[in-house]
């Protein structure tokens, strides 16, 4: 088996604030002996110019493992590594989208990705404020997460993340938000008009494999709609992002196809968030693709607020 390294500084990689679907896989007892197995029994692992320590486990899936790594000369320095697994062509495909490198299919690959180690999660911070999370609170954290997506979508080709949810964003020891988890991310745009029906049933298919279900946007349930399905996808997700910051509560929890494609969802009467609300409403949760904000408007329209 073959080792691919590569140091990545992106603005992802999991923590200890781990989303719920990883913390069912998490291990038992996180020990230094439960990392070492997954590492082959190494306690120290050699980089350019660096050396690793392994601390212990923080998370483990089917196809990837997240460790707690320390600079073997100053403990201080903390980092998160990444161990991916690539069984078959169509799982290193999907790495490859992930981290952006060029790796060969001609074996079974392990790739380990060497990240900054950031020790919470927004999800966390909304679900410890019972009584709500502060308005400035929620204006820092979704126009830092908007400007991450924007980010992505002034590239060329745009990157579409198609993975936008409360549990992808982290944040870093002085509350600064990085978007995380890149292994659905695109370039492509599809054009439903262009496709017979056997192809959008294909592509539909295709795209209830790589998203989630509650963050999916209506022309992505409804390719019939024929609205075009590119990178305002996104905006679509981060007014569920902003629901979920001010009301902790996702608004189509179910992921139900008619309350999604009808724009049905539920807002407090009493609510103290109206102005984010109204930006949801009016900006994000717009079915015409064309008419919905970008990112980028998505953030000038919250940092607008007088809050």
């Amino acid at each position: 088996m073959s080792s691919v390294w590569d140091r990545c500084m992106q603005w992802w990689q999991e923590t200890v604030a781990t989303p719920p679907r990883v913390q069912a896989d998490r291990q038992q007892d996180g020990s230094v002996a439960s990392a070492l197995s997954l590492l082959g029994g190494k306690e120290e692992i050699d980089l350019p110019g660096q050396r690793l320590r392994i601390e212990r486990v923080i998370a483990q899936g089917g196809f990837a493992v997240v460790l707690e790594a320390t600079d073997a000369r100053d403990p201080s320095h903390k980092f998160a590594l990444k161990k991916l697994l690539a069984h078959d062509r169509e799982r290193l495909d999907l790495i490859k989208a992930e981290i952006k490198v060029m790796l060969s299919a001609r074996s079974p690959a392990e790739v380990l990705l060497l990240m900054e180690l950031c020790p919470g999660c927004v999800i966390d911070v909304v679900l410890s404020h019972e009584q709500g999370v502060p308005a400035h609170t929620i204006k820092s954290f979704f126009t830092q997460a908007a400007d991450a997506v924007s980010f992505l979508h002034a590239q060329s080709p745009p990157i579409i993340h198609r993975d936008i949810k409360a549990e992808n964003f982290l944040l870093t020891h002085d509350n600064v938000v990085k978007l995380c988890d890149f292994g659905s991310c695109t370039t492509e745009t599809i054009d439903p008009a262009a496709l017979d029906y056997r192809a959008k049933m294909a592509t539909a298919e295709r795209l209830e494999a790589m998203t989630t279900p509650q963050n999916r946007s209506p022309e992505m349930l409804d390719l019939f709609s024929e609205q075009p399905i590119n990178e305002k996808l996104d905006v679509w997700a981060l007014g569920c992002l902003l629901h979920v910051l001010c009301h902790r509560v996702h608004p189509f929890e179910d992921g139900a196809k008619l309350a999604i494609v009808n724009v049905k969802y539920k807002v407090p009467q009493s609510s103290q968030y109206a102005a984010f609300d109204h930006v949801i409403a009016e900006r994000l949760f717009v079915k015409d693709v064309a008419a919905r904000a970008t990112a980028q408007q998505a953030k000038d329209a919250v940092a607008a607020l007088d809050i």
